[in-house]
């Protein structure tokens, strides 16, 4: 969902989606195995699916209710592909898992819906969060042990604090001016 990343030296933002070395790093790090070739159609739904999921996330951050209409868009994302279940017994322990009929990037797509999905229905939706840093705006999982963190991340936090200093400065400077 992060996708859409704010350059916070640059103060630009760039979509890394449309990078083929991010979507490469992407596919490494969740280990999904899926050819980091896209086509333009994957990459408007991959681009929909985000705008979607921050959209419920935005309004989630203010403890508000999505709109249906995202729900449902949402719902279209998680059901684009027909997974089969299997159950897999390894080393004295039995797992379940949906396996689908072929890995590609409609599959990726299912699977960052439905991990998004588990998400809203598992987890505490109070602690889904908007950074608070307006230049980035990133959305995260607050997990901290008193659920107050207010930044997706030190730097951002840093960012903002010399941000507020600054503002002060230029006050203080103006009211001795006067």
């Amino acid at each position: 969902m992060n996708s859409d990343f704010n350059d916070l030296r640059a103060k630009s933002r760039i979509d890394r989606l449309d990078e083929a070395a991010w979507r490469r790093e992407f596919l490494r790090r969740w280990k999904l195995g899926v050819s980091p070739k896209i086509t333009e159609s994957i990459l408007e739904q991959l681009k929909n699916l985000r705008d979607t999921m921050w959209r419920i996330t935005a309004v989630l951050a203010v403890e508000k209710a999505p709109a249906k209409r995202d729900l449902k868009k949402l719902n279209e994302f998680v059901s684009l592909i027909q997974l089969r279940g299997q159950v897999f017994y390894q080393e004295g322990k039995f797992e379940f898992k949906m396996i689908p009929p072929i890995r590609d990037w409609n599959w990726v797509i299912v699977e960052i819906a439905a991990d998004f999905a588990r998400l809203l229905a598992d987890f505490d939706l109070q602690r889904i969060r908007i950074c608070a840093n307006e230049d980035c705006r990133f959305a995260f999982y607050d997990s901290s042990k008193s659920g107050g963190k207010l930044y997706c991340r030190d730097a951002c936090s840093l960012l903002a604090r010399v941000h507020r200093f600054r503002q002060r400065q230029k006050l203080s400077e103006r009211a001795t001016a006067n």
